[in-house]
């Protein structure tokens, strides 16, 4: 019971501090801030774990560059024209 008396404390004094200080807008506006304020330090972690993470995915597909991207891969450039023709395909 003491617990919801000062919470109740705590809503009044907010809303008579942000009556006092120019709205309860602004006051709303600072409490949302604090709650979902993120630390710059956190913001830069991960950057950098998003950054590390890409890098490794392109060096792992790195190795199958030529299977891919190359005439002996797995389907080469005459293949694909005798199946599907010199003209455009719709």
């Amino acid at each position: 019971m003491s617990c919801s008396r000062v919470g109740v404390g705590r809503m009044v004094r907010l809303y008579a501090s942000a009556v006092s200080c120019g709205g309860v807008k602004r006051a709303w506006r600072d409490r949302l801030g604090q709650v979902f304020a993120a630390d710059l330090r956190s913001l830069a972690l991960l950057r950098v774990a998003l950054g590390l993470i890409v890098i490794c995915d392109v060096a792992l597909r790195a190795r199958d560059l030529s299977a891919f991207y190359s005439d002996s891969g797995v389907l080469s450039r005459a293949a694909y024209l005798q199946r599907v023709g010199e003209g455009w395909s719709w």
